[in-house]
């Protein structure tokens, strides 16, 4: 069976091997926790940055600065949070001398980074109405396999669909 790779392919798997690098380098623990931070930091920012705004009002009166600090405080208490859980899990993992699981782990975290991105791209293309994508999808062996686990994008520009509505 032979196996050809059209550009897209040979990209993609550039950013899955890139990925796979960086996260052997800096291991599970201080990759995941980078993700952590910014998703949850970002999340919990715009969860909870309305009501100590409220709060906020109360000393400061209404300014649309309100909303800035409360949600550049939230993000910035949970991403420092988060960064000194990763110094605890970080010295555990030196002190029981498991740098090469950490290592192994953000390898495999690396690839899973690199897949994600590259099924991200990969929908970005089958979803975008600019240009006709259909030859550059057509060959791909990643598109062929992340196609099952790719939202359906007939549902936004078909009369009717979800962007149809906006």
């Amino acid at each position: 069976m032979v196996v050809n790779f059209s550009l897209i392919d040979i990209i993609i798997m550039l950013v899955i091997i890139a990925a796979a690098i960086r996260g052997t380098m800096k291991g599970f623990v201080a990759e995941s926790a980078s993700m952590a931070a910014l998703i949850l930091g970002i999340g919990g920012a715009i969860l909870f940055s309305r009501k100590l705004s409220l709060a906020l009002e109360k000393y400061l009166g209404r300014t649309a600065w309100n909303q800035i600090i409360t949600f550049l405080l939230i993000f910035l208490v949970i991403y420092i949070a988060i960064k000194l859980l990763e110094g605890i899990l970080h010295a555990i993992f030196e002190k029981l001398n498991l740098n090469k699981l950490d290592s192994a782990l953000g390898f495999f975290l690396g690839i899973a980074e690199g897949l994600l991105v590259g099924g991200l791209a990969l929908f970005v293309l089958n979803w975008q109405p600019i240009f006709e994508t259909h030859e550059i999808l057509r060959n791909s062996l990643f598109y062929r396999l992340l196609l099952p686990f790719l939202p359906r994008t007939d549902i936004f520009f078909t009369p009717g669909g979800l962007l149809n509505n906006v």
